[in-house]
């Protein structure tokens, strides 16, 4: 019982610095090469713009996230990127992602967006970790290109936290 306990925490504290290790590798959603390190988009990758997120049923956060304070995010989503990084808000809370190329990931994935960021729900509450994943309805060309973002957001205690929300909803985003 121990090696399962000791092989999931390792799993759980290993998260971040393996996703840190893929972007030491190569932004993939951007650049020519395979691992090529050029941080700039050439061509569908513009996922930047002001985003309406709707939660399919926004008034389902469990008891359990309710007594801790957690909130869904509200207002506009607002993605950014910085030298290939995609840097979001929605609401107060920062977000970071990635988009992958299509050309890489389509056939596999869809066209796949992620954004995650932290926040406490209260002063002294525990941290929680909120992440956005799912795919676009059509390869962003350019800034303009209207899209639809359907995915799942999943609602958990921040690594090592003691909290006891933990939920996924289903979200639709539009640009």
């Amino acid at each position: 019982m121990s090696d399962i306990r000791t092989s999931r925490n390792a799993a759980k504290y290993l998260r971040l610095p393996l996703l840190m290790g893929l972007f030491t590798l190569g932004n993939l959603g951007c650049g020519g090469e395979e691992w090529d390190t050029t941080p700039a988009c050439q061509h569908d990758c513009s996922v930047e713009g002001t985003w309406d997120v709707r939660y399919a049923y926004p008034s389902a956060l469990p008891s359990e996230c309710l007594e801790e304070g957690v909130v869904l995010p509200t207002g506009p989503l607002k993605i950014t990127r910085i030298e290939g990084t995609l840097l979001a808000t929605i609401g107060d809370l920062a977000l970071g992602g990635l988009y992958l190329d299509r050309d890489k990931f389509s056939s596999l994935y869809g066209l796949p967006l992620s954004l995650s960021g932290s926040q406490n729900a209260n002063p002294g509450s525990p941290r929680y970790r909120f992440s956005y994943s799912g795919s676009l309805s059509l390869p962003p060309e350019t800034p303009d290109t209207p899209l639809t973002w359907k995915g799942t957001l999943h609602v958990s205690p921040f690594d090592g936290a003691e909290g006891r929300c933990n939920t996924v909803l289903d979200f639709t985003a539009f640009r």
